[in-house]
């Protein structure tokens, strides 16, 4: 779930409490440090989230993390602490004096919390320098933050429920544009009561996208100085700016009454802007079937696909499922390919268990994929997520609320392109003993953007025994106009018990919707007369007919000619509906057939190179020979009249410089002409 930037700004509004300081001098040193002091591009200095603390607490120990996403190595690093009201005697442990590229490395402290600190966030500046032989010079800046709960000195109602939260990141350099990260949020209860159906949610910006499932976690209830953790798989997109992002974290539950708390997080983010060549992915795991939730102490299987997308064969392909804590492996969860061939799927089935004492909440398993190709090794991970609720105590005849939930779905692997139609597999299952009737389930896609063929949006199963399942079909096409993205399907289901009890539930499926690239090309219209040696041209005009951006399109020719100029045209990226010209300056070599091609590369919206080629050929003919006298007749040649050869050779050599000089001012013209076309579209 994405939030506009509008509506993330809103809420911002009411977190200052918690950024403010940090932005604040963060805002003041920028205005006021030199220019010549700012930090270097590629370098962060961050903390691991915000230290819950008291007033008075010795010894609160932190970490800092100066992480190197670039090429450039780093010695004589240091690191300086700054000062901040409230945080006293800070002592650190030591640390590495250099950092390499790509490295991480770990400062450790410690601080005093003074007594008359007051609540809220406390932000303690932190600067690394390194030493280039020319003096130090600032590396990084950063802050450590720490979260001051209430003041000891405050009359406040200890009973009250009070929350602080911290977060870490699967990959501690923080999130990496174009990749998904799991987020774990760790909830604590600093207050004297309890905390009942604790709730997570995140407020994500615009360029952080969740991976996969809601963007709202159930933790169940939470103790008087309990810890619970959630995770999110979060996913920063590939153009993302090299900084660090507010993420809004919202808790709710129940202590007496409703109790909702918001926090800020200030995640980094490294990689953005820095890649110069995006490789094509050459590994792909599709066809994820999961149940959304199940009851604790059910078991369940989770299904998928692992293909080679890319051009060469891979080699030791591991493929992995893991899950979070709790959840257990019945059957092999770790499977070895010795060659997956271009093109080739496999598929894979894993089944765990679940006790029955298992905490209610969602857990996620990480379906890993990992080979050895030509240009080094190849990986690819995705995340699914299910739902466990808690198992329901059953009466002594082994009755209890039924319930019916997706427990698999199947829609043919892949994704499933905008226009097309395809077959949907949708597998329901009674997870109680007693059975159950009268099932209907229907099934809304967000925005319309998968339809029924030939049927209602509804599947009817008669009866449900306890324990036992049922799959039925539903033919699907997805709207040709549909959005290229990751569609949610709502399925809603209302069913009865053999008492005539009424219930309702519903569940979401994700289905990958994509849209066909198109590019269409004229074809090629032939000048009236192409002769050996003469310097000749011809245009070919091209558009964007699908509804995907076509990007880094870039057009070259081959074949047996010589060319008057650079052969490549760089378009860039070519939005849909746009059209555009290549213009071709060519000499031919020798007399008889030219044949020759137009080539089209780019990518398409996932990332993989596309080629388009358009072939032509022209006739050639012989070089005009200049009129004579005739030989033969007997006759003597007529006396010059003034223009010897030399004179004809040189007004011919000026004619064909001009004809080439023409040739190459025209396709200048038309190319600054296409330019200014193409920036009045943008506009």
């Amino acid at each position: 779930m994405k939030i506009l930037n509008r509506a993330s700004h809103m809420a911002n509004i009411g977190l200052r409490r918690v950024g403010a300081l940090l932005w604040a001098a963060l805002l003041l040193r920028c205005l006021f440090v030199p220019a010549a002091s700012m930090a270097v591009s590629g370098v962060i200095l961050y903390q691991e989230g915000a230290s819950a603390v008291r007033p008075g607490d010795a010894s609160v120990a932190f970490d800092m993390k100066l992480a190197n996403s670039g090429q450039q190595s780093f010695g004589g690093v240091t690191i300086e602490i700054g000062k901040a009201d409230g945080v006293e005697n800070v002592t650190s442990a030591g640390g590495a004096d250099s950092l390499g590229a790509g490295q991480t490395n770990t400062y450790s402290f410690k601080a005093d919390i003074s007594r008359g600190a007051a609540s809220g966030i406390i932000s303690l500046p932190i600067d690394a320098y390194y030493n280039d032989g020319g003096g130090k010079k600032l590396l990084a800046e950063g802050a450590a933050l720490f979260n001051v709960a209430r003041s000891s000195s405050s009359s406040a109602d200890y009973s009250s429920p009070v929350m602080d939260l911290r977060y870490a990141l699967s990959n501690p350099v923080g999130l990496t544009a174009g990749e998904s990260t799991i987020l774990t949020i760790t909830v604590m209860n600093r207050g004297a009561s309890l905390i009942q159906d604790l709730r997570v949610g995140l407020e994500l910006p615009a360029e952080l996208s969740l991976g996969e499932g809601l963007a709202l976690r159930y933790a169940g209830n939470l103790e008087v100085t309990e810890e619970k953790s959630v995770s999110f798989p979060v996913f920063a997109d590939k153009g993302i700016e090299n900084k660090n992002y507010a993420v809004t974290v919202n808790l709710s539950g129940f202590s007496g009454g409703a109790t909702n708390a918001k926090q800020t997080l200030f995640i980094p983010v490294v990689g953005g802007k820095q890649e110069t060549e995006t490789k094509p992915v050459r590994l792909e795991i599709s066809g994820v079937s999961l149940p959304s939730g199940i009851t604790a102490g059910d078991d369940f299987t989770l299904r998928f696909s692992v293909s080679n997308v890319g051009e060469g064969e891979l080699a030791e392909c591991r493929i992995s499922a893991a899950p979070d804590q709790g959840i257990a492996n019945k059957t092999g969860n770790l499977f070895v390919a010795a060659k997956v061939a271009p093109g080739e799927r496999r598929d894979y089935s894993v089944t765990f268990s679940t006790p029955k004492d298992l905490a209610e909440k969602s857990y996620l398993i990480q379906i890993s994929a990992e080979a050895s190709g030509a240009e080094g090794p190849v990986a690819f991970n995705q995340y699914a997520s299910l739902f466990v609720a808690k198992a329901e105590e059953q009466s002594a005849g082994g009755a209890g609320t039924p319930r019916l939930i997706v427990s698999g779905y199947d829609y043919g692997g892949g994704s499933v392109k905008a226009g097309s139609e395809f077959t949907l597999r949708l597998s329901l299952v009674n997870t109680n003993a007693r059975p159950i009737g009268n099932i209907k389930a229907s099934l809304e896609a967000d925005g319309g953007a998968l339809i029924p063929v030939g049927s209602s949006n509804s599947i009817f199963i008669g009866s449900l025994p306890g324990g036992e399942s049922a799959t039925r079909e539903m033919r699907l096409a997805a709207s040709p106009t549909a959005e290229q993205k990751t569609t949610g399907m709502t399925v809603r289901m209302y069913y009865e018990d053999e008492d005539g009890n009424a219930y309702n539930a519903s569940d979401i499926i994700s289905i990958p919707v994509i849209q066909e690239t198109v590019l269409s090309v004229d074809d090629v219209i032939a000048p009236p007369d192409v002769f050996v040696g003469n310097p000749s041209g011809l245009d070919i005009r091209f558009y964007n007919t699908g509804k995907t951006i076509l990007a880094n399109l870039r057009v070259t020719a081959e074949g047996n000619f010589d060319l008057t100029d650079s052969e490549a045209y760089y378009v860039g990226n070519m939005a849909s509906g746009a059209n555009d010209s290549y213009s071709l300056s060519f000499v031919p070599r020798e007399e008889g057939l030219m044949e020759g091609r137009v080539v089209f590369t780019f990518d398409d919206p996932s990332g993989n190179p596309q080629r388009i080629e358009k072939e032509f050929s022209l006739t050639v003919g012989p070089m005009p020979q200049m009129e004579g006298p005739e030989i033969g007749t007997g006759e003597p040649a007529p006396a010059p009249t003034g223009i010897g050869r030399r004179h004809i050779a040189a007004i011919g050599g000026g004619a064909l410089l001009l004809l080439v000089l023409a040739l190459m001012i025209r396709r200048g013209l038309k190319r600054r002409r296409m330019n200014r076309e193409m920036e009045m579209d943008l506009e």
